[in-house]
């Protein structure tokens, strides 16, 4: 069998596994592959084939190493899947696993926290026609607060807070639940008293809306 007609069979078994982000970046990764070697046997792919495919994602297309890895994560599972069905060499078993560095994680100091905090209280300063340099009060100071200490307390990404609704916290607990996470995953974020307390201060100003106690 050829390689495109078992790729067709590869998602006919295995497209409702995955989430949509990973059906995307898994299409993609065998889009390249077919343009790369061709629409050749599966049984003429051999080990050297993908290690030309990965050195041509690193050094051709210029992919960082981490997307390196998830192609060969892709590959993986393909060949997992054509070893049991198609009954083929698993060449993947034989390619080595790419290891991409991990980046060193930045952390907001004290007073960089303290300043994002504060910046949440005023607008950007404006000139008027008169040549006056304004400010006004942000109404959505409260929220933006509760934001920030939910991230930087948490750990949680700008885009997993951005989806947070008031459903999604267990206040008598303390821990928010996060379900739009990386893979469509779901987990629990324990917060520590700061973020607790600026959650009770942004519910406070909205009189009609109280936590959904989440189990």
């Amino acid at each position: 069998m050829r390689l495109e007609r078992a790729l067709d069979g590869y998602w006919l078994a295995k497209r409702r596994d995955f989430s949509p982000n990973t059906v995307r970046d898994y299409e993609l990764t065998f889009r390249r592959l077919l343009e790369h070697v061709g629409n050749k046997e599966m049984s003429a792919i051999k080990v050297a084939d993908i290690n030309e495919f990965l050195n041509h994602l690193f050094e051709d297309l210029e992919l960082g190493k981490k997307t390196v890895l998830n192609a060969w994560i892709a590959l993986s599972s393909f060949w997992s899947w054509a070893e049991t069905e198609l009954k083929v060499e698993h060449v993947m078993r034989t390619v080595t696993r790419p290891k991409p560095r991990r980046k060193a994680i930045k952390l907001y100091t004290l007073e960089e926290v303290r300043d994002m905090l504060l910046a949440c209280d005023v607008s950007k300063p404006w000139v008027t026609v008169n040549r006056i340099r304004v400010t006004s009060k942000r109404s959505t100071a409260l929220r933006d607060k509760a934001m920030i200490l939910v991230m930087v307390d948490g750990g949680l990404r700008v885009s997993e807070v951005a989806v947070l609704t008031i459903a999604d916290y267990h206040e008598k607990r303390g821990q928010v639940r996060v379900r739009h996470g990386k893979g469509d995953k779901q987990r629990l974020v324990p917060l520590g008293d700061a973020a607790r307390r600026a959650i009770w201060r942004y519910l406070g100003e909205r009189e009609n809306v109280r936590p959904t106690r989440c189990s």
